[in-house]
Order: C-alpha cells, then structure tokens, then sequence
C-alpha cells in the first residue's frame, strides 16, 4: 500500500505546475492582447501609444515565462464623463467581463480624481490594469501569469 501511495505522490509530482492542459504563455498573451484592445476601445481612443510590445518572454522558471503588454491613449469620451466612468466604460467594453476577479479597485471619491482597477483572469491566465489618470488620459496594461513555453 506505501508503495502505491509513493507512486501516485511521484507521478503527481512530476506533472504538477506544467498544467498541460492549460494555455502556453503565447497563447496567453493572444487573449492578453485582445483585451487589451478591447477595454481601451472602451474609452473611444484618439489614437494610441503601444507603451509595451510584449512578445518577450519574461523567464519565471524552468521553461516558463510571462510576457506583457500595455497601450496608452487619449480618449474620446465625453468631456462630462469622470475618470471612474470612463474606467467603468473600459471594464464593460471587456468581451466575458464576468470571467474577471476585481483584485483592486480604488473608488475615487471626488469628480476629477484618478481611477484605477486591477482584474484577474483565471481561464485566460492574464491579469490587466486599467488606468484613468485624467479625463483625457487612459493606460491599459496586462500580464500573464508564469506559463510555459511550449
């Protein structure tokens, strides 16, 4: 019986943080890009800056790593809007918004106050941060978690 119980501890082991069944972290950093682009979408851009190109694997173990991303625009929202609706209208432009965890989310409490939201995606493996400093200025960054290679 210790002997069956010692195989299946090995055999539990050996598998453990691969996740084979899990996305690799290019996989990862395709869903990590739309969302990205999605939740910007929602602040109606002029324009936009690519402040990280991601495509670098980041090591964070044995054959794995993380990679990021991150855009910078103005919006083109309604000068009426607040930064927290503006960032609420970022969060709603995500596709499946209900798959994400709020992790942080500072309420702003005054009008023209900055507002900011950090969100998990357990299923995609990415984790973004949205970012409304002023009426007319949002970032969107993301990362993946520590995923494999290949």
């Amino acid at each position: 019986m210790s002997t069956f119980v010692l195989l299946t501890a090995l055999a539990l082991s050996a598998c453990g943080d691969d996740e084979p069944d899990g996305p690799t972290v290019a996989e990862a950093e395709r869903a990590l890009r739309s969302q990205v682009d999605a939740a910007l979408d929602g602040a109606s851009p002029r324009g936009h800056k690519v402040t990280d190109a991601g495509g670098k694997d980041v090591p964070c173990g044995e054959r794995r790593a993380r990679r990021a991303y991150a855009v910078s625009a103005q919006t083109g929202t309604s000068p009426a809007l607040t930064p927290v609706e503006i960032k609420n209208g970022m969060v709603g432009a995500l596709p499946g918004f209900d798959a994400f965890d709020i992790v942080e989310d500072n309420r702003a409490t005054h009008a023209g106050e900055p507002s900011r939201i950090k969100l998990e995606n357990k299923a995609s493996r990415t984790s973004l941060v949205i970012s409304v400093p002023t009426k007319r200025q949002v970032t969107v960054s993301g990362t993946t978690d520590c995923l494999r290679t290949g």
